[in-house]
């Protein structure tokens, strides 16, 4: 789990990653004219779940297609990949 969450009891890091896809679920939703990114709804199940992991490899798989949304693209990196993808 990333250091972000050392320390934090795992109810209060469920709500973290909660509120974390909802903000990425608005972000993506905006895209493709309101149609949104079916592979980023994808990572965001998983995440909903408490799946981190799972939620970084379906990221981590459809990059290719993410990066066509730079917006959502940094957002990703930034709040669920804790890395740039691109480097």
């Amino acid at each position: 789990m990333s250091e972000f969450h050392e320390g934090m009891s795992l109810v209060e890091q469920a709500k973290d990653w909660l509120a974390i896809a909802q903000e990425l679920d608005e972000l993506q939703r905006k895209e493709n004219d309101g149609r949104g990114v079916s592979c980023v709804r994808n990572a965001l199940t998983y995440l909903k779940m408490g799946d981190i992991e799972s939620a970084q490899t379906v990221c981590s798989t459809d990059w290719d297609k993410i990066r066509n949304y730079p917006e959502l693209a940094k957002a990703l990196e930034e709040k669920l990949m804790g890395k740039k993808m691109d480097d």
